[in-house]
């Protein structure tokens, strides 16, 4: 080869290597330096997959949300903590649900013993759908954090002892079906923010000290089928706008301090099954078409009165009664030229004299009896219902105000079944009070000359009394052992009853049988065991008697089993004055038939199918 062709040769290879470079293209980041550590290709780091390093922070951050909830809530005492702050996978702690990604989906910790407040890290569980902490021992406030936990659907902390106010941040929550919070002690008013959590089925707030209005924007929740927010100091009218609220199955307001006419709009809950709205003493209502919707779900309502109105008892007496005095408020009793109105002076007579309002029956009726100042402001109002007389044994009643509409109607009912049964029985005119007893139940507020029984009715609010009972009687009966007779004193005393015995007829029954002397009387009265365990009345043993042998139970030969606090029957002996009420009636009427009273048998209530014993017509 010629030089000159070597030199082109050499020419063109180094060409071709300079071509062959520049087709690879510019060097990777990072390459170079890889070249000079003399690194292989297979010993570079492999790249990160998108999205992967966040996920790995959000998992180690669902980490640390659960290690803070154990470490502020007493982890190491709670009675379920398996694998907590462990290496495991949190889908392996207790109690947790995660996906194969690590972040935590389902927190389960109910009845688990947890103690101290929620860490606001909490919220950093972003991916939660389901967080369960009731039933445990938590307090603090519910932290504002939560509201960033917008996967939630179900969010229930009930029966704990949180403090403070629902935070407003939870109306961020749009996908609840549920939000529990119910027997806490959270403070403050319902966030109108609730209403942007248009899925919820279930808001449950009861049991708590929420206080303020019901925010109309609750009427959004188009979706709730419970809406509880019983016993809370609420306040103020109840917005029409719960009217929207056509899916509901059960509202229950009660014992809250909500005032106002019921609206109208209320009507449109026809799937409603629980409705309560007692305790409310100044709700009430003025639409007949709604109160008779409300009585179809038991609710009861008190009437409409101006919110500085003065309301005296509401009177029952007799067309045959004495009358009755009602006291006046101060400053309507120590005013000079006071005016009475009565709307109708065919059924009462009504004067003032020493700050009392003395009413007498003219006829049988109804009326509304005022006295104003004649200085103005608010009257003094009371209702005053005369009735016919029932037999010879009267019994006159008056009922405090405020009280649900009707209750006048079930409480006379069950006065003049008493009449009836004692028709023949007259005693002599009492100046009332209780003579032998500290209690004088009437002095303050109403007087009158008894013609035989006074009764007072106060309808009430009570848990802790009526947990058991859904009503008492407290009064002045005392036995005379002397001349064999019951004594009442005045001829009577309070019966009082829980809201829901408005509609009950046989709670009266049962109260005022204690006003007769059921089952009252003491071991001197030769009618009782000394231990009051018996009652030995021969007329009231031999019903006892006859009703057991008819049903073959056994018989106490010691006479009719009292229960242990010895003034009602053991509930074995299924009557009405059975420590609960029952159907029958037969032995208490005997019972009273041996204290001395005339008692007619034969408006006692047997066991179905029992024939009625000769004794018993006589």
């Amino acid at each position: 080869m010629s030089t000159s062709r070597l030199l082109l040769a050499l020419l063109g290879g180094l060409l071709l290597f300079a071509a062959s470079a520049g087709a690879c293209g510019p060097t990777a980041p990072g390459r170079e330096n890889a070249d000079r550590d003399h690194a292989t290709p297979t010993e570079a780091p492999l790249p990160t997959a998108p999205g992967q390093e966040n996920a790995d922070r959000a998992a180690l951050a669902d980490r640390a949300a659960l290690v803070a909830l154990y470490n502020a809530t007493g982890g190491p005492n709670w009675e379920r903590n398996k694998n907590w702050l462990s290496d495991a996978p949190l889908r392996d702690w207790e109690g947790v649900s995660a996906n194969a990604a690590g972040r935590v989906w389902d927190l389960s910790l109910s009845w688990n013993g947890l103690s101290g407040t929620i860490p606001p890290e909490l919220g950093n569980l972003t991916n939660l759908e389901y967080l369960y902490l009731y039933n445990n021992e938590l307090s603090g406030p519910i932290p504002p954090e939560l509201g960033n936990l917008t996967n939630l659907t179900k969010l229930e902390l009930t029966h704990n002892d949180l403090l403070g106010p629902i935070p407003p941040e939870l109306g961020n929550l749009t996908k609840l079906t549920n939000l529990i919070l119910a027997g806490n002690d959270l403070l403050g008013p319902i966030p109108p923010e609730l209403g942007n959590l248009t899925k919820l089925k279930y808001l449950l707030l009861d049991g708590n000290e929420l206080s303020g209005p019901i925010p109309p924007e609750l009427g959004n929740l188009t979706k709730l089928t419970s809406l509880w927010l019983d016993g809370n100091e609420l306040s103020g009218p109840i917005p029409p706008e719960l009217g929207n609220l056509t899916k509901l199955t059960s509202l229950t307001l009660a014992d809250n301090d909500l005032s106002g006419t019921i609206p109208a709009e209320l009507g449109k809950l026809s799937l409603l099954e629980l409705f309560s709205i007692a305790g409310n003493a100044r709700l009430c209502g003025v639409d007949p078409e709604l109160w008779a919707w409300l009585s179809d779900r038991g609710a009861l309502l008190n009437r409409c009165s101006e919110p500085d109105a003065l309301l005296l008892p509401s009177v029952m007496m007799r067309d045959d009664s004495n009358g009755m005095s009602l006291a006046l408020p101060a400053d309507l009793g120590s005013a000079s030229g006071v005016t009475v109105a009565v709307s109708d002076r065919s059924v009462v007579a009504a004067t003032v004299a020493d700050s009392w309002l003395e009413l007498s029956p003219r006829g049988v009726g109804s009326t509304l009896v005022e006295v104003a100042s004649p200085s103005g402001g608010s009257p003094a109002s009371a209702e005053v219902h005369v009735r016919a007389a029932v037999g010879t044994f009267g019994i006159d009643l008056f009922l405090k105000q405020p009280a649900p509409i009707g209750a006048e109607a079930v409480i006379v009912k069950a006065a003049d079944w008493w009449s009836s049964v004692l028709d023949g029985n007259e005693w002599p005119d009492r100046a009332p009070g209780c003579p032998e007893s500290d209690n004088r139940p009437f002095e303050n507020e109403v007087k009158a000359t008894a013609d035989e029984l006074l009764i007072g009715i106060r309808i009430e609010n009570n848990d802790s009394v009526f947990r058991h009972a859904r009503g008492f009687f407290d009064g002045c009966f005392l036995p005379d052992v002397a001349e064999g007779m019951p004594v009442l004193r005045p001829g009577g005393g309070w019966v009082v009853a829980s809201p829901g015995a408005a509609e009950t007829r046989d709670v009266y029954l049962h109260e005022i049988g204690h006003a007769l002397g059921l089952v009252l009387w003491g071991p001197e009265s030769g009618l009782m065991t000394p231990d009051r365990k018996h009652f030995t009345g021969p007329r009231a043993v031999e019903a006892y008697r006859a009703i057991q042998a008819w049903r073959n139970d056994s018989i106490d030969p010691a006479g009719v089993p009292l229960h242990d606090d010895g003034s009602h029957w053991a509930l074995e002996v299924n009557d009405y004055m059975s420590i609960i009420a029952r159907a029958f009636d037969w032995i208490s009427l005997a019972a009273l038939a041996d204290g001395g009273y005339s008692v007619d048998m034969s408006k006692a209530t047997l066991p179905p199918g029992m024939p009625v014993p000769a004794w018993s017509t006589g």
